[in-house]
C-alpha cells in the first residue's frame, strides 16, 4: 500500500482542544451531525449550550478531545474516553471537513490520540456506522479489526490491541477516502 505523499498534506496542528476553542467545536459538531451516520442531527447541537461544550473540553484523566487546526481553523476532531477498568478505551467522534479529508488528517489525529492515551491502555475500542466505508478503511488502515460477536448489524465493532506488535501505525490508502 502507498502512503499519501507528505506533499498533499495541509499544513495541520493537532492538540488537545480546550475550553477557548469552544466555539469552533460547536461549529464543527453542527457540521457533522448533517451526517446521519455520525449519531446527532443539527437541531440538537445548535440547541446545545456553548457553555457545556467548553466545560466537556477540559481534559481529565479519563478522557480527552483532541482537534486538527488548518490555518488556525478548526477542521477535524476525535475524541477518547477511558474504560472502567483502565485497560480499554473508546474512540469516539472522528470527524474531518470536507474541504480536509483525503489529505491524511484523520490518520494523523488518530495516530496522535494513540500517543496521548495513559500506558494502562491495552485496547481501543470504537463503533462505527456499517455503512461508512471511508472511516472503516482508515481505521483498518490504523490497525484496527473487526471484534468477534458483532450484534448490531447497523454499527461495526472495531478493536485495536495496543500489546499486539503487529499491529502498526495508520497507513492511509492512496486513491481511498482516508479520513
Amino acid at each position: 500500500m502507498m502512503g499519501i505523499k507528505p506533499a498533499l498534506r495541509p499544513a495541520a496542528v493537532i492538540r488537545l482542544l480546550a475550553p477557548s476553542d469552544g466555539e469552533g467545536y460547536r461549529r464543527l459538531r453542527i457540521e457533522a451531525a448533517r451526517d446521519p451516520a455520525f449519531g446527532a442531527t443539527p437541531e440538537i447541537e445548535i440547541a446545545y449550550p456553548v457553555a457545556l461544550l467548553r466545560q466537556a473540553l477540559i481534559p481529565r484523566e479519563h478522557g480527552f478531545m483532541l482537534g486538527a487546526f488548518v490555518d488556525d481553523q478548526l477542521v477535524a476532531m476525535v475524541g477518547f474516553g477511558v474504560g472502567a477498568d483502565n485497560t480499554r478505551g473508546t474512540l469516539y467522534g472522528l470527524f474531518v471537513t470536507g474541504a480536509s479529508r483525503r489529505l491524511g488528517i484523520g490518520a494523523a489525529l488518530v495516530e496522535h490520540l494513540e500517543q496521548q492515551i495513559p500506558a494502562s491502555i491495552q485496547t481501543i475500542e470504537l463503533t462505527v456506522a456499517g455503512t461508512n466505508t471511508a472511516a472503516i478503511h482508515l481505521y483498518e488502515a490504523c490497525g484496527y479489526r473487526r471484534a468477534a460477536n458483532q450484534q448490531d448489524p447497523d454499527a461495526l465493532m472495531l478493536v485495536r490491541s495496543l500489546q499486539d506488535p503487529a499491529q502498526v501505525a495508520c497507513t492511509p490508502v492512496t486513491g481511498r477516502r482516508s479520513d
